[in-house]
């Protein structure tokens, strides 16, 4: 299967406000896109907005590429939702085209 560059936005803090620890992100999510795509990049916080049956939701949300297949990257979505206790997450195709170049 063809693999492309997707990000995904995932999470600063809990539907409560909690923050997340870097650890809850280290332990479980990123473990998850090691063993999954092996690696990412993770982008600094951004803020975003959205709105859905009258409410507005603001947040903090962390960038994440990875390289991997759709299906890869529709498992990551949906473990995200369930993970942080999301009614929504989003990801969207990034590049068709990406390219490593290693040092052999």
């Amino acid at each position: 299967m063809k693999k492309s560059l997707w990000e995904i936005l995932i999470p600063v803090r809990s539907n409560e406000g909690k923050p997340f620890s870097d650890k809850y992100y280290n332990n479980v999510f990123y473990a998850l896109l090691i063993d999954v795509a092996k690696g990412y990049t993770k982008l600094a916080p951004v803020d975003g907005a959205w709105e859905t049956d009258g409410q507005l939701y603001k947040e903090k949300m962390i960038p994440v590429r990875v390289l991997c297949t759709k299906k890869e990257i529709e498992g990551i979505a949906a473990f995200v939702v369930i993970h942080y206790n999301q009614l929504a997450v989003m990801y969207y195709k990034v590049s068709n085209e990406c390219y490593i170049k290693e040092d052999k």
